[in-house]
């Protein structure tokens, strides 16, 4: 049925009994809904007139989160966010006796809403998951003191989880500069293209920088060289292709959270 629905012109995509489609104007959904109505109808299907939606709207729920086709953006829907700080609240309450369970089921929820926070749901719990990897069994008490790095997640998520519940899908934008970075132990080294032109940045680290992991230089070579091009990519989209994975994880995260400044 998708097959000959897309065949039709129609922009549809189902997730098991679950589907969605999307038109230009509220005409041309109204017609496109009515057909697929139609065609099921007539295939010998039983249409679920309480479940199903065939009058064009602009911002839906489905596979629990909100689409939203008057700003282009993805949210997940109230009650998921309350549920989750209620469960939040509860581990608080708790403290310093919860259980692996019941952290499990606090992150879970927060790793479900990966589609609209993005890497920042695997990055702010990382200490709750190495924590619930320590258990004894499922329902014994989880053991940690008060400077354990999982309790600065849990505060984390309970200031900061309304403030990412949006994800804005038209952002994108042409790049117009190109930064390749590199650093080693001992330098690092950035080429900036744009405008068919290149420019060079190279800086010797010192003996402080020098002892820092691998990740704390290859960052420090995409700092020194940004702050080197500063002046030839101010106001331009830039596209940063660096060889460290962790770099990307880390820089993701930072513009999840909107912690850099665009």
């Amino acid at each position: 049925m998708v097959t000959f629905w897309r065949q039709s012109g129609i922009n549809i995509v189902l997730y098991l009994d679950d589907g969605i489609s999307m038109s230009s104007s509220q005409e041309l959904c109204s017609y496109q809904s009515a057909f697929v109505k139609d065609s099921l109808l007539q295939a010998g299907f039983l249409v679920n007139e309480d479940k199903s939606n065939f009058k064009p709207i602009q911002k839906v729920e489905w596979l629990g989160l909100m689409w939203n086709s008057l700003d282009y953006s993805l949210s997940i829907p109230d009650r998921r966010v309350q549920n989750c700080l209620d469960t939040l609240s509860k581990l608080f309450d708790k403290l310093p006796k919860i259980t692996a369970r019941q952290l499990a089921q606090f992150t879970g929820k927060i790793i479900s809403m990966g589609p609209v926070i993005g890497n920042v749901s695997r990055l702010m719990t990382r200490q709750c998951y190495m924590l619930i990897e320590s258990r004894y069994s499922w329902d014994s008490y989880l053991k940690f003191d008060s400077s354990h790095l999982f309790l600065q997640e849990l505060v984390f998520w309970s200031t900061h989880l309304h403030d990412l519940n949006n994800r804005v899908l038209n952002s994108y934008s042409k790049t117009h500069a190109i930064v390749f970075s590199d650093a080693s132990s001992v330098a690092a080294g950035a080429i900036c293209s744009f405008d068919n032109e290149d420019q060079y940045f190279h800086s010797n680290f010192s003996k402080f920088e020098c002892a820092e992991s691998s990740t704390w230089r290859e960052l420090k070579a995409i700092e020194e060289a940004l702050y080197s091009f500063k002046h030839q990519l101010s106001g331009k989209s830039v596209k940063i292709l660096t060889d460290s994975q962790n770099c990307l994880n880390i820089y993701r995260y930072h513009l999840d959270s909107k912690v850099v400044e665009r």
